[in-house]
């Protein structure tokens, strides 16, 4: 199982700014709806921010007070 650490590492390292769910479950071997369910639970847990820009895109990105801390392992 990929761990939230994994996650916002991968965030953390990539020169992307956000990313679409889509785009993690690819990085990850997920399926969409796996991603997006991980996605939501970082932002309710204070660790990513997120917007809806249109009907079906959504946006995720490390949020702006959060920083990984490697006993989250």
């Amino acid at each position: 199982m990929i761990s939230d650490y994994e996650i916002l590492t991968f965030m953390k390292q990539s020169d992307d700014t956000a990313f679409t769910p889509n785009e993690i479950a690819d990085h990850f071997d997920l399926t969409n709806s796996a991603a997006r369910r991980r996605l939501y639970n970082l932002v309710e847990d204070g660790k990513l921010g997120f917007k809806k820009p249109g009907h079906r895109t959504v946006l995720f990105w490390i949020a702006g007070d959060y920083s990984i801390d490697a006993s989250e392992t």
